[in-house]
């Protein structure tokens, strides 16, 4: 036989099958009785909104749960108790003196509340969810390990630059984690592109203006120095046109500079000398050729393409080939 439930309110007595609950009229304090002690609980919900059997109680604004046979699972103590399963499996968010943790369905502690937010599961990873504490954040994992300690001031979405890697950023730097939690850069630059913008395999990273690239070790391979870095291949197979202090040079494919940024000017190869660029070095002109040598010096003060190469030397037309 289930234990009866006598509720007085107003002046009428309500006999309610299955729960052991007084509401006592004066305060609308409900009263549980568990052998010779009593709880006193200035609430409860319906059964089952917070959990299959449970019912949600509340006293002095804290909160703990009863099963609807009567008997207390969790005394009242969390300023704040969140729906099972709403951020995880089994799990409840909770809120104590201003931190967020969570409680397992055997009501125990899981993640102390020490965050000061905690958001979703699988939202930034999978089986991993943001945390907050003082302003930095990591991640949790679904085993409540703390994968990634909280350190940074913001965290972005995996996969903005590459897959497995999330943006990270300290003190206004970005770096990058993998999705196991290790820091593959570290924060230290101005930005960081996505890769295959440039250069596929590589991301272009930038301090105090200046250019360089990262490949998918995150190690430097070409440290940033450059003021501007033109796409591969648009002049030269395997080669990026850079710019320093207005001046111009090449980079190959392996972060080798192949030629000095010293040029203040470098033409389309083959425009006008098949394996050849015009070049022009304090308003002189002359000749690289595709493999970086110079085959002209930058000397004559013009070059035309006139039924063969001409250049004017002072107020002389010489031909050059």
């Amino acid at each position: 036989m289930h234990f009866k439930e006598i509720c007085y309110l107003c002046g009428v007595t309500i006999l309610i099958t299955r729960m052991r609950f007084f509401i006592i009229t004066a305060s609308l304090m409900l009263v549980s009785l568990l052998g010779n002690s009593q709880t006193v609980y200035h609430s409860i919900e319906k059964v089952g909104t917070a959990y299959t059997d449970w019912a949600l109680t509340e006293t002095d604004g804290k909160y703990g749960f009863i099963h609807q046979d009567g008997y207390e699972i969790l005394a009242p103590k969390y300023a704040k108790i969140f729906p099972f399963n709403e951020s995880r499996i089994n799990w409840a968010q909770v809120k104590l003196d201003g931190k967020y943790g969570f409680i397992n369905i055997e009501c125990q502690e899981v993640v102390k509340p020490q965050y000061d937010s905690i958001y979703k599961f699988n939202q930034f990873h999978r089986e991993w969810a943001l945390i907050e504490k003082d302003h930095e954040f990591g991640f949790i994992t679904v085993d409540a390990k703390v994968v990634v300690a909280p350190q940074y001031d913001k965290v972005f979405a995996f996969g903005s630059i590459k897959k497995d890697w999330a943006l990270v950023m300290k003190d206004g730097l970005y770096g990058v984690i993998d999705t196991t939690g290790m820091e593959i850069v570290s924060p230290e630059y101005t930005n960081i592109d996505k890769f295959g913008v440039i250069k596929s395999n590589w991301a272009q990273v930038e301090v105090d203006g200046k250019i360089g690239f990262i490949p998918y070790t995150g190690i430097e391979v070409i440290e940033p120095k450059y003021d501007e870095v033109f796409k591969f291949n648009e002049l030269h197979k395997d080669w990026a046109l850079v710019k320093l202090n207005n001046l111009y040079g090449f980079i190959d494919n392996r972060g080798n500079e192949v030629i000095e940024p010293k040029y203040t000017k470098i033409g389309n190869f083959d425009e006008l000398h098949e394996g050849w660029a015009l070049i022009e070095y304090q308003g002189m002109y002359g000749f690289i050729s595709n493999n970086g040598t110079v085959v002209v010096q930058p000397k004559y003060n013009q070059i035309v393409n006139d039924d063969g190469i001409k250049a004017l030397n002072g107020d002389q037309w010489v031909s050059l080939k």
